[in-house]
């Protein structure tokens, strides 16, 4: 049912009209819904202090770098550890890969501290690649690599 052009009665914000026919909400002059049914000012004034408190929890998205030895030549032992930029508080996952044909393949997880220390092959052809795979706490997972590189 349509209101009239013409509603015969206005009060408290409503404009209500027939019998049975219900009240249009009105607020600063406009409608906002249908009392009882549709009251969107309600609703907005209901949520507004969750909406302003809300804050977001994870400001800048998670990035992850692989630290330590830059140089690692054949033979050598590297101590690698994490980077984190961004991400969330408390606590993450580590887990720490490695590949010997130039990163197509990964092994089996080698240590999931946020540390880690490897011995290079002998001779290193270039070939050794080590991953991390870092958990948050929210789920999110991020990978970063690391090569061995001699001068």
């Amino acid at each position: 049912m349509h209101p009239p052009p013409s509603p015969p009665a206005s009060e408290k914000g409503q404009i209500c009209w027939g019998l049975g026919g219900g009240c249009i909400v009105i607020y600063a002059g406009k409608s906002t819904g249908i009392n009882d049914r549709e009251n969107n000012a309600e609703q907005l004034r209901s949520t507004s202090c969750i909406v302003a408190s809300f804050r977001e929890t994870n400001n800048s998205p998670l990035s992850a770098h692989i630290g330590g030895n830059r140089i690692g030549c054949p033979c050598d032992v590297v101590t690698l550890f994490e980077e984190l930029n961004g991400g969330m508080p408390g606590s993450y996952s580590y887990e720490w890969t490695i590949s010997l044909d130039g990163g197509v393949t990964y092994g089996s997880v080698q240590e999931t501290a946020s540390q880690f220390q490897t011995d290079l092959p002998c001779p290193n052809e270039g070939s050794y690649r080590v991953r991390l795979k870092v958990t948050a706490p929210n789920g999110q997972v991020v990978f970063t690599h690391w090569r061995s590189k001699c001068l």
